[in-house]
């Protein structure tokens, strides 16, 4: 039978890196789940999966040798989380295998552990509901579930099953609580800007929707929509879980009474959203671009060519105003102040990274050759791109490692970007 699970069991160590891979799945064309399972391993208890001898990695690869040779099923649980990482075991736009009534509907996610004997409230149990919680929670933002019953399964209650899974200490009330809590309901972290901003909806998928909502959670009740270009005026955020949301001011013209609620900041690009700390996002893989014949057109309309001789570095985030805000590149040999003058590589809307300090998304798309927004897969983890003038100052030939961060108000540039006057020999962008 051929396999369908992952080659190798993708490790997410942070929530992060499980969010990145979760948006860079397709789910139009694959499967889409419509609710979760929760199951546990038992056997390897937790205390075995910690002091067997026998390290995760290699039980990742045990486990599959289980599930395709001895059972000789097609994939297995899509994931198994075991108090430090998050193991993706099949790709969640595929079926899985674990409970028979639901492989077809639902994700399924092992809890590493006994949690018939084994503790999920204290040590390295309650390390592994936490990060239940996380994922589960995460889940249900991205595919837009409420936690409850129907949507949230333990193992034990398919009604095909005949065995005490996930085990008697996980209580399916409280679990489904903590998720609750972990997505928010609310509450008063929320930070009031001085004076509102202006904004757009964008990024939405054509034909949808952005849900406007009475707090900021997915679980509350949907008090209005919006739809891409419609312009909103933004009056505060907060964050819930690890995700970010907005306050907004809506109106559908004049005569209509304005509508004030919540929706995901990921769909609202907001005018001059210029971050405001000024920490360095490091350890980042820098390529050249626009030099050796690589001249190319740029994504901003008021740089007329990127040649050779330009000056500048590319980012996956597309300001629309001017001046753009100036950027501190730090490479092994030198430092240099520098102006955005292009989008990439690789990806066009990364503002997590971007503006918030998280890792590259395209680091997660290398490590599972997925494609990356500009639809070709990622043949390295570059997250900024440097003109050959800033490359040659700070140390880079072709590809290196650099830290970045957005310059201090009223930085000088080292050198205004050079512009040079189109030309008919226009080359496609490389990414």
């Amino acid at each position: 039978m051929t396999w369908n699970g992952r080659d190798e069991a993708l490790p997410c160590r942070t929530i992060e890196e499980f969010k990145s891979y979760l948006r860079s799945l397709n789910f139009n064309s694959g499967w889409r789940p419509s609710g979760m399972v929760v199951h546990n391993t038992a056997s390897p208890t937790l205390h075995q999966w910690w002091h067997g001898g026998t390290t995760p990695e290699q039980r990742m690869v045990n486990l599959r040798n289980y599930y395709e040779n001895d059972m000789g099923w097609s994939s297995g649980p899509h994931a198994f989380v075991d108090g430090v990482t998050w193991w993706i075991f099949v790709d969640f736009n595929v079926k899985g295998v674990h409970s028979p009534s639901w492989n077809g509907t639902r994700l399924g996610i092992e809890l590493v552990g006994d949690y018939a004997s084994e503790s999920d409230e204290t040590g390295m149990g309650a390390k592994v509901m936490e990060m239940a919680v996380a994922l589960f929670g995460e889940c249900h933002e991205f595919f837009g579930w409420e936690p409850s019953n129907e949507k949230i399964k333990l193992h034990k209650e398919d009604p095909a099953t005949d065995h005490d899974c996930p085990g008697r200490n996980i209580v399916k009330s409280e679990f489904i609580a903590d998720v609750q809590a972990y997505m928010g309901s609310g509450g008063g972290d929320t930070d009031e800007p001085l004076e509102p901003a202006q904004g757009t909806v964008y990024n939405l998928v054509a034909g949808d929707k952005l849900n406007i909502r009475s707090e900021p959670s997915s679980s509350s009740s949907i008090i209005g929509t919006a739809e891409n270009d419609d312009a909103v005026t933004v009056i505060g955020d907060a964050w819930n879980g690890s995700t970010h949301w907005l306050r907004l001011q809506t109106s559908a013209g004049e005569g209509v009474p304005e509508t004030i609620g919540w929706a995901s900041a990921e769909y609202i690009r907001i005018e001059g959203d210029i971050p405001q700390g000024e920490d360095w996002r490091t350890s980042i893989e820098a390529t050249e671009f626009g030099g050796g014949g690589d001249d190319q057109d740029s994504a901003y309309g008021d740089i007329d060519w990127i040649n050779s001789s330009s000056r500048g570095v590319a980012l996956p985030y597309k300001w629309k105003e001017v001046p753009r805000p100036l950027i501190e590149v730090q490479g092994p040999s030198g430092a240099v102040i520098t102006e955005v003058i292009d989008l990439g590589p690789w990806n066009t809307h990364n503002p997590e990274y971007v503006l918030q300090g998280f890792r590259p998304l395209v680091e997660t798309q290398y490590a599972n050759q997925t494609p990356a927004q500009n639809g070709m897969i990622p043949t390295n983890k570059a997250a900024i791109d440097l003109t050959p003038p800033i490359a040659n100052e700070i140390g880079i030939n072709g590809k290196g490692q650099v830290k970045w961060r957005f310059a201090e108000e009223g930085a000088l540039m080292s050198q205004a970007p050079k512009k040079v006057h189109k030309t008919s020999n226009k080359k496609k962008r490389r990414t």
